[in-house]
């Protein structure tokens, strides 16, 4: 029986004409990092690719006639957050959507946004109490947030019932097929957050696991590699010092880079063994600053090529630490955002050739405590030379990037960030059911990554505050046909022109 959801229409949102800016693209249609040969080659994970880098091939929208597409889950009244996204090689847009209720991997037809395969995956187990008081709990990076596709159009997802999942796509209804199910051994008390296939150039075909399995990594600081019973198993590596992990990693040809709430690793599977190659502390900070989910860094590493490594510490003004892959040698700690009233970021960074783009997260809660959110601005572009040293490029101080993940569209030399501004701020009261919500506007900007200045401004939504406005930590993915699409707190959000 087809599940219900696949009966759900989007609607289109009106919008009046974008503006538009001339610009020169000053980065090329390519990434430069490496691939990884077990993964999707397009956009194969939260963050794009292994490297984390938050940069992708396809193009974006440009121009003054944009379509808008809003898809809601139907099945919720409360969540239904389409936390990210990956496009396979066929195109076809692929994305889980996180309700108190239940957890479902979708399939998006990529040009209606229309839902055409659905299953259930093992969902969060969010209580009542909790989906009405401890929201964050909706925000977990556990229970497949951070899916991979892999190079067989699979998806990999680490799941609640602490296996890691590799699901094949089928043409019949419910269009998704579980292939594997591999234990990971971890204990009841801990969870996955994430999983990606071993780096590894041999090949294999559609009906076989990764070559040398998955690594995975835990919210208790656990790293592993999970293989199916019949091949050799590697003993799981736990964090010294009771360190745990609050976000993904990022793979790349020299190994595993971990950030804990403490320390920077790079580990490396040496035949059934995990190995500590270096870990370097960063400044973790005393407490947990608004606008970031856990303690320490709020960032997944991001890779530049095989040379460089940064990530965000958590000082209270926050600095983007670059550090050498080789050895975990600090090359450049640069504060960020240090003339805003915080500075705090929970979203890695885009990383391209030999620059990053480092957005401020400070401030934001979760669509549920609009009330106490903030709204601070900042997004910087920093350089980093040949000896690893780092310096600003541009810097734009009235741009807030909220929640969303800002994404480079390399075809399109634009960085798509999701933001908001008050047009009539709100006024809180004791209790927020009797504040005034305020009036809004979400706008969507794509800057010119070689200046920073706006390209293209389209606004999305205007009004009264209302929870289908804000996207509640969902990320962005450029797509097919130059679109963008934008996870939202009760679905998803596809701009085109």
């Amino acid at each position: 029986m087809p599940d219900p959801l696949l009966s759900s229409k989007p609607s289109r949102v009106k919008v009046r004409p974008a503006v538009v800016a001339p610009y020169t693209n000053s980065v090329g249609p390519a990434r430069t990092n490496p691939q990884h040969p077990c993964l999707g080659a397009v956009t194969a994970a939260m963050h794009d690719d292994s490297y984390q880098s938050d940069t992708s091939p396809l193009s974006g929208p440009y121009g003054t006639a944009s379509d808008v597409l809003y898809w809601k889950n139907g099945e919720t009244k409360f969540g239904g957050i389409c936390a990210s996204f990956g496009f396979d090689s066929k195109g076809r847009a692929i994305t889980m959507s996180f309700s108190r209720e239940s957890t479902k991997l979708l399939r998006f037809d990529p040009k209606t946004l229309r839902p055409v395969a659905c299953i259930d995956v093992p969902p969060r187990g969010v209580t009542i109490w909790d989906g009405m008081f401890k929201v964050d709990a909706l925000f977990k990076s556990t229970a497949g947030a951070y899916f991979t596709l892999d190079n067989h159009d699979r998806v990999i997802i680490p799941t609640t019932s602490r296996e890691i999942w590799v699901v094949r796509q089928i043409d019949a209804a419910p269009g998704f097929e579980l292939a594997f199910r591999i234990p990971t051994g971890i204990p009841e008390d801990d969870s996955l957050n994430s999983a990606m296939p071993v780096w590894d150039e041999r090949p294999h075909s559609a009906g076989h696991v990764a070559p040398s399995g998955y690594w995975f990594l835990t919210q208790g600081g656990r790293v592993g590699v999970a293989r199916p019973a019949a091949m050799p198993q590697v003993k799981t590596f736990r964090l010294p010092n009771g360190e745990v992990v609050g976000n993904s990693f990022a793979l790349g040809k020299k190994g595993l880079f971990v950030v804990s709430q403490a320390a920077l690793y790079r580990l490396a599977l040496d035949g059934d063994t995990i190995r500590v190659v270096f870990r370097t502390p960063y400044e973790a900070g005393t407490h947990l600053k608004p606008g970031q989910l856990a303690p320490g860094s709020g960032t997944t590493p991001t890779l530049l090529g095989d040379r460089w490594v940064a990530i965000g510490d958590n000082s209270k003004v926050m600095q983007c630490v670059v550090m050498s892959q080789d050895d975990g040698r600090v090359t450049a700690q640069v504060p960020v955002f240090a003339d805003q009233a915080g500075s705090a970021c929970e979203n890695s960074f885009v990383g391209h050739d030999d620059f990053y783009v480092v957005s401020n997260t400070y401030g934001y809660v979760n669509p549920m405590r609009w009330h106490r959110n903030e709204r601070v601005p900042g997004i910087v572009r920093i350089d980093v030379a040949a000896d690893g040293k780092a310096t600003p490029r541009w810097y734009r101080d009235d741009v807030a990037a909220m929640s969303a993940i800002p994404k480079l569209s390399l075809a399109r030399g634009l960085v798509y960030v999701y933001t908001m501004r008050w047009l009539e701020p709100p006024k809180p009261a004791t209790k927020p059911q009797l504040s005034f919500p305020g009036t809004w506007r979400w706008t969507l900007l794509g800057l010119d990554v070689g200046t920073g200045a706006t390209a293209y401004e389209q606004v999305l939504f205007e009004g009264k505050r209302t929870l289908a406005h804000d996207n509640g930590w969902g990320t962005f993915a450029p797509g097919p046909d130059g679109a963008v699409f934008l996870g939202m707190w009760r679905g998803a959000l596809r701009v085109a022109t």
